[in-house]
């Protein structure tokens, strides 16, 4: 090979290598609606987005039980990175990852991408307020072996002291 072909064939090399990396920023809408578990619609949503891979935040635009958000392909998220949407009535709560895909990229983004409110973990009274009671009522549980989702705050499959120390670490950062 003469240095002309090895240097067009560097030169092709590189701007195949670089080009996708230069690809334009694409928009990304996400859109949806929150109800609860009860299938009724949530009239006083928030929905907050977290991007742990890259660590930014976002606040949906709320209309009703109706959220949406423009993202950045390219820029706030990527393919195979992962988006939490926290949701909240300030009584009930969700929070759900979803994986970007390849898919979701060609698609623009995630329509209809609802959110169901369940109880706030460990708020086993349902008085919509995690308190002492909750980890008290929790820990009668655990000693007696007894099960509730709502009461395995941990999510580890059983209701244990855990659970309740748990509840407790909660109270005392919201008193």
């Amino acid at each position: 090979m003469n240095i002309r072909t090895k240097t067009l064939l560097c030169l092709s090399v590189t701007i195949a290598l670089i080009a996708p990396s230069c690809a334009a920023p694409t928009p990304f809408m996400i859109y949806g609606w929150g109800s609860y578990n009860i299938s009724t619609d949530c009239d006083n949503l928030t929905v907050s987005l977290t991007n742990p891979d890259n660590g930014k935040t976002w606040t949906a635009e709320v209309s009703g039980n109706y959220y949406q958000i423009m993202l950045t392909n390219g820029t706030d998220l990527n393919v195979s990175e992962i988006l939490r949407f926290s949701a909240t009535d300030g009584a009930y709560s969700s929070i759900t990852d979803h994986t970007i895909t390849a898919k979701d990229v060609g698609d623009g983004g995630l329509f209809e991408f609802n959110i169901t409110l369940g109880s706030i973990p460990g708020d086993v009274n349902d008085d919509e307020n995690l308190t002492t009671a909750d980890a008290a009522i929790v820990l009668k549980m655990a000693v007696s072996g007894e099960y509730s989702e709502v009461a395995d705050v941990s999510g580890d499959g059983a209701v244990t002291s855990l659970d309740a120390l748990m509840i407790l670490q909660e109270v005392g950062t919201t008193a």
